[in-house]
């Protein structure tokens, strides 16, 4: 379950920024990597939960981060309104 919460967080972090058109340097992209691997991925994201966190809006991924799970499933269905 914590790897999949990470696996949201980091879809969360990889659309917010996509939406502020920075992209990731060496260093955020190896720490993204190693989050990965540390969970047993490989480097390799589970789709499922990338989705769901790319769905999440920025607020919802730093409650998300702090413990709170229940908000992943309001904000997704916020973002898919457009709210």
């Amino acid at each position: 379950m914590e790897g999949q919460v990470a696996e949201t967080i980091l879809g969360a972090t990889e659309a917010a920024r996509q939406e502020m058109g920075v992209v990731p340097d060496e260093d955020e992209a190896a720490t993204r990597a190693r989050a990965l691997e540390l969970i047993g991925r490989d480097g390799r994201a589970d789709e499922s939960a990338w989705a769901e966190g790319r769905a999440l809006d920025l607020a919802s991924a730093l409650e998300l981060a702090d413990g709170k799970d229940e908000v992943r499933s309001e904000s997704a269905a916020r973002r898919q309104k457009g709210d």
